[in-house]
């Protein structure tokens, strides 16, 4: 997956990307809004690619998906009550984020989100804003799964729609230098074969294995690590979804979400570590949340559960600041390094 700036060159594979966009997203029960020709429009189309405003997502040099950022927006935003203040050029406004269904469930449009908010943080913006027509369910699940805070539902007018009631969504960009900000730098991607050494420098630590289930060899070696990156990589990909966490392209640490079985095969377990140097800085709490949006955009999984030792307090706030419920204490739950113990059970549930 690549997320590239079209320049006015490719305006003819843009147009053609989104006329067969509505073609695969129009019929009964949609609810987009989007006409070919009038939504999003030739001269909007052209004037974005020429400014450097639009974004596609490709696969393997395919359209996958695309949008346009910029700092335009509908007249109605000037009298809408943003939580964040941000005036006029203080924020960017997503346009036209589309995937096509043929892409679907494989991250692309959060990608695309992703790069929105890192173009907005290295602007200086103070938020990135949107709108949905109301009843876009699924775009509606995209925003806010992202962080997008829901601010309330005005009517707007559009060539497209004509009036009708829209959706807003802001994100608060961080400032620069905040934790935050840095959280923001986070990815994850599944494991390489290269990454063992990484993987080996993480685990072989004993005060991150305390809290860890048993299992786990000490010292943890890099044939260790590469074992488990292959059995992962070879693992059901319907079942089994792990994910090496990224810093800068470095790997720091490890997020999974497995699929229980039987009738409680739409709910799955998450587990995740992170390298030691890395800890306090919110980087655990943007891993979980790119990996649970991640799971539930691209399967039927509708219960993510944690069962965190109710001694580590780091892992329950990680839980609790990704959107996590505490459901209750399970006590004397588990027999740790000698020691009888409390567990907590969390659980993110998405509505079927």
């Amino acid at each position: 997956m690549k997320i590239v700036t079209a320049g006015a060159g490719r305006y003819a594979e843009v147009r053609a990307f989104y006329h067969s966009l509505i073609d695969a997203i129009s019929g009964p029960g949609a609810c987009v809004g989007w006409q070919k020709d009038v939504y999003p429009a030739p001269e909007f189309l052209a004037g974005s690619l020429r400014r450097g405003e639009l974004y596609l997502a490709e696969a393997d040099g395919t359209v996958a998906g695309a949008m346009v950022l910029n700092r335009e927006c509908n007249e109605a935003y000037p009298d809408t009550g943003w939580p964040s203040g941000a005036g006029p050029g203080e924020f960017l406004v997503i346009h036209a984020l589309g995937v096509h269904p043929a892409f679907s469930r494989r991250g692309y449009a959060k990608a695309l989100v992703r790069r929105a908010l890192e173009m907005a943080q290295a602007l200086g913006m103070k938020a990135v804003r949107l709108d949905v027509l109301e009843g876009n369910v699924p775009a509606e699940r995209l925003y806010a799964g992202c962080g997008f805070v829901r601010t309330g539902t005005v009517q707007m007018y559009y060539e497209d729609t004509g009036w009708k009631d829209f959706t807003l969504y802001e994100y608060r960009v961080p400032a620069a230098g905040t934790p935050e900000a840095e959280s923001m730098k986070i990815a994850i991607r599944p494991w390489e074969e290269g990454d063992s050494a990484a993987l080996a420098n993480l685990l072989n630590n004993p005060r991150i294995l305390h809290n860890l289930r048993d299992g786990l060899p000490y010292p943890y070696t890099e044939k260790d690590a590469a074992d488990y990156i292959r059995a992962m990589r070879s693992a059901d990909p319907e079942s089994t979804f792990a994910f090496a966490v990224t810093l800068d392209g470095e790997v720091i640490g490890s997020a999974g979400v497995f699929r229980r079985d039987n009738i409680h095969r739409r709910t799955a377990e998450l587990g995740y570590y992170l390298g030691e140097p890395y800890w306090g800085r919110g980087y655990m709490t943007q891993a979980v949340r790119l990996v649970c949006a991640r799971v539930f955009e691209g399967t039927d999984i509708l219960r993510i559960f944690a069962e965190p030792f109710a001694r580590n307090a780091a892992s329950c706030r990680v839980l609790e600041k990704a959107g996590f419920v505490c459901e209750g204490v399970m006590r004397s739950m588990a027999f740790k390094d000698g020691e009888v113990l409390d567990m907590k059970l969390y659980a993110l549930v998405r509505e079927p």
